[in-house]
């Protein structure tokens, strides 16, 4: 870019927004995530406006759906499917046995609704807003933040356990 701006050449340099987006992925397979009442809650209760503006400062726009708009593929239709509305997420929870304990994690049978999840260091800011957003419908998001190399490492070994 520097050198494009000195070199005296004639041009334009045009900066785009990318399609990137970055997402929590539930393990289906396994309880509570193998049930899609439990998997719809919790789409329900993150409130990704206020978690993009808590991890980017703004600087950064939300993306409406699973895809971002300047993702190859995007459809307006996916866009808002799960709205955020803790009150929905929360009856979801009560409706699958997830009940709210005094310490603001919900439990069903003596085992607290928590979501393990491995993330990378670059993101720490998104992963820590969305576990304080979480929080407030009784999900407990236990985070292990890792560089990226002990990440994709400790993200293959979990896959194959």
């Amino acid at each position: 870019i520097k050198q494009a701006a000195t070199s005296g050449e004639e041009g334009q340099l045009q900066l785009a927004p990318t399609g990137g987006n970055r997402y929590i992925a539930l393990n289906t397979q396994d309880p509570p995530f193998d049930d899609i009442n439990v998997r719809k809650a919790i789409q329900h209760g993150i409130n990704r406006e206020e978690v993009v503006q808590l991890a980017t400062f703004g600087t950064q726009p939300m993306s409406p759906g699973p895809f971002s708009p300047p993702t190859p593929g995007h459809s307006d239709k996916a866009d808002n499917f799960y709205p955020f509305d803790a009150a929905k997420a929360g009856e979801m929870l009560d409706t699958a046995g997830w009940v709210m304990g005094a310490d603001g994690i919900r439990a069903r049978n003596g085992e607290s609704l928590t979501l393990k999840t491995i993330g990378f260091a670059v993101f720490r800011a998104l992963y820590e807003a969305t576990q304080s957003n979480i929080r407030q419908i009784g999900v407990n998001l236990d985070l292990q933040i890792l560089d990226t190399a002990a990440a994709v490492e400790a993200m293959s070994q979990s896959a194959t356990a």
